[in-house]
């Protein structure tokens, strides 16, 4: 009588575990009957009355897999346990966004499989933290790479900018006793004026790219001629000294792209880079205007062929990415043309750069750009 009431003791001591316990588990034989289920699996699963009266465990998994977002290999998995001898562990996602751990093991008696267990625990908002912490970490360190990126885009490129100012200052103030030697100072303002436009630029440049950076991106319907005619007259003012030619091949109606006021400046960017790395007399740029279809999408396809210095194959990637350095004969410093990937990209389109003449990229370049076309 003691031992039959110890064992009843030691029964309802485990009743007691498993119903208190935080997973829900529910246990088989080795002909697929279930053997226990506890209230929190019958919760955690939204198992009617009616399906737990049965104890069929093919009903139970078809039950569960419904409301799981991979039903079929849900099944397929289970089926293949049954009767397996290895433990598993996985996650499961539902339709709804619960994410649950599956643990499962067999049930084994003196060396032999007499049935399996499963249990699943709810770590649904452990996860969700754990995304949230990961998107967190994501904008901070972003934040931390931005700040060295622009911290060494004005350290070095605002110094240059400075001390080539204060050169020409130097040089005016010397031109009361060596007028004949150091050249007129109007080439000396316009070199210091040129500076400044060129520090104004990169300023203007880092709080753009800043901008796209760090907030959504709204677009507006934009008729493209008006934006190129008004890159056009800002190149052809800004260009001291040299002929400029630039024709745009137009198409016969106006062409529209879902774009915002960024575009203007991918278009001066462009042409700033044109223009300043061309070693021609003359400087030339044709624009073409076409249209194309890519996977069903239409797309505006604008490029832009200039007879400038051209970029070598290695570069042609390598001039698109923020912060990447190049030497003084090779044209795209500075963060412009990342800035150009950039607002191109969040217009959904792309942009690249080929030779204007295929086998020789000394001959010029041509920057290419899709945006998709307004419907």
């Amino acid at each position: 009588l003691n031992a039959e009431n110890a064992l009843r003791a030691n029964q309802e001591l485990l009743n007691a575990i498993f119903e208190a316990v935080a997973e829900g588990i529910i246990a088989i034989n080795s002909e697929g009957r279930v053997t226990q289920m506890n209230a929190r699996f019958i919760y955690m699963w939204r198992i009617s009355d009616k399906i737990v009266e049965k104890s069929d465990f093919e009903i139970l998994i078809e039950e569960v897999a419904d409301q799981l977002k991979d039903s079929k290999n849900f099944i397929d998995k289970t089926q293949s346990l049954r009767k397996s001898s290895k433990t598993d562990f996985n996650m499961i996602i539902c339709k709804d966004g619960r994410i649950f751990d599956q643990y499962s093991r067999p049930i084994t008696l003196e060396g032999k499989i007499v049935g399996r267990l499963w249990s699943y625990r709810d770590v649904t908002e452990h996860q969700n933290a754990e995304q949230e912490l990961r998107k967190s970490e994501k904008l901070y360190r972003d934040a931390y790479e931005r700040a060295n990126f622009y911290k060494d885009i004005f350290t070095h490129d605002m110094n240059n900018i400075f001390h080539n100012i204060q050169f020409s200052a130097e040089l005016i103030s010397m031109l009361k006793d060596n007028v004949d030697k150091i050249g007129s100072p109007e080439d000396l303002f316009t070199t210091i004026i040129h500076q400044i436009d060129r520090g104004s630029k990169l300023i203007e440049n880092v709080r753009k790219l800043s901008k796209l950076e760090e907030s959504e991106v709204t677009l507006q319907d934009i008729d493209i001629y008006e934006f190129l005619t008004n890159a056009v007259l800002f190149a052809k003012k800004s260009v001291r000294g040299k002929e400029i030619e630039i024709k745009i091949s137009k198409t016969k109606e106006n062409v529209f792209v879902e774009a915002n006021e960024f575009l203007l400046d991918v278009f001066e960017n462009i042409l700033h880079n044109a223009t300043k790395y061309n070693k021609n007399p003359i400087i030339k740029v044709q624009i073409i205007i076409s249209k194309e279809e890519k996977n069903g999408i239409k797309f505006v396809k604008m490029e832009f062929l200039d007879n400038g210095i051209g970029i070598d194959d290695k570069s042609k990637e390598l001039i698109f990415r923020k912060g990447y350095k190049k030497d003084k004969n090779i044209r795209g410093m500075g963060i412009g043309l990342s800035l150009v990937k950039k607002i191109i990209e969040s217009f959904k389109g792309k942009v690249w750069v080929e030779n204007r003449i295929q086998d020789d990229y000394t001959l010029g370049s041509n920057f290419v750009v899709e945006i998709p076309e307004l419907d």
